[in-house]
């Protein structure tokens, strides 16, 4: 089998694991309500949301993705398969087409190198997720999404850093104020 990018695992795992993942994501009630599917087209490293999405569009939920400038401001564009997707900034995949986003309720999948069962993450370094995180707040809940071994107890905060409503992985999701209450969903 061909390795991925994280640590050796196959590619069919991955694919297992991503596929639990967006299985747990479509399972939430702020999934069912919501219009607009605020996501990312992810990196080798990060989660596939490509199941979510084909979900989302059956569902006719308006899909989001974002874009970073050179400056390191995210900004979310509506976003179909046909739209396309071209190398941005940081060699990340972005919108070919560039229409914003309308205001409505929105469920909002935020990657991350690693999370915490605080819902704390660990970003790519340049904060774009984290100055960001008031609008997408704004707009419904917010989920970081994470393979098991990039969940820990806890992560390095600094002040600017934002925190996400739950985070899924493909064996739990982690309710944090749950957490610090009781004994954690999923």
């Amino acid at each position: 089998m061909v390795a991925s990018s994280i640590g050796g695992v196959s590619s069919a795992t991955r694919a297992a694991w991503d596929a639990d993942i967006c299985a747990r994501i479509a399972s939430l009630d702020e999934f069912a309500v919501a219009e607009q599917l605020i996501a990312y087209l992810a990196l080798s490293d990060e989660p596939s949301l490509t199941a979510l999405l084909e979900l989302a569009i059956e569902e006719d939920k308006t899909i989001f993705v974002p874009l970073v400038d050179r400056g390191d401001s995210l900004t979310m564009y509506r976003w179909t398969p046909a739209d396309g997707t071209e190398i941005g900034a940081y060699a990340a995949w972005t919108p070919s087409v560039r229409e914003g986003p309308a205001v409505r309720p929105s469920l909002s999948l935020v990657p991350g190198r690693a999370f915490d069962v605080g819902g704390h993450r660990v970003g790519r370094g340049k904060g774009c997720y984290d100055r960001a995180m008031d609008a997408l707040e704004a707009l419904g809940l917010t989920v970081g999404t994470a393979y098991d071994c990039q969940l820990f107890d806890a992560v390095p905060r600094r002040v600017h850093d934002r925190s996400v409503g739950c985070v899924v992985t493909p064996s739990r999701t982690i309710w944090p104020a749950r957490v610090r209450s009781g004994p954690e969903a999923g």
